[in-house]
């Protein structure tokens, strides 16, 4: 239940509450992918970038697959970045060899796709979106 309400008060834009519930969780189950990747984006909306990246990076220490907190942690990095053109250039590097690890998986595209949505780049995100629907 506690996991629904930080979820409902991420919505709501109440973060500090959201924090604290999703800590509440973590107290009970530490490995709880979701509430890990949510504090992650609470953390984030909060610019906390730091504190984010930390639990996007736990979800990745176990699972270095998860769409979610690839992308959210490219997110983090273009951000305190402040989207610079290097740190831009870094992000579409490691999309692209993100992709080319395992160009057929979903997962793997899902990333992509978030990635260049973050990037802005339009066609690219467009082109991955095509291709995780023609092959589903």
């Amino acid at each position: 239940m506690a996991i629904a309400e930080g979820i409902a008060d991420l919505y709501r834009r109440d973060y500090d509450r959201a924090v604290r519930r999703l800590h509440a969780v973590l107290r009970v189950d530490p490995t709880n992918r979701e509430a890990q990747l949510r504090l992650g984006s609470a953390f984030f909306r909060m610019e906390q970038y730091a504190e984010s990246a930390r639990f996007y990076r736990s979800v990745l220490d176990a699972d270095p697959e998860d769409d979610d907190a690839r992308s959210g942690l490219w997110a983090v990095r273009l951000q305190q970045a402040g989207y610079s053109d290097e740190a831009k250039a870094a992000v579409r590097a490691e999309i692209e060899a993100w992709l080319a690890g395992r160009p057929r998986s979903v997962s793997r595209r899902l990333a992509a796709y978030r990635g260049y949505d973050l990037l802005h780049d339009d066609a690219a995100s467009r082109d991955l979106l095509v291709r995780l629907l023609r092959d589903r």
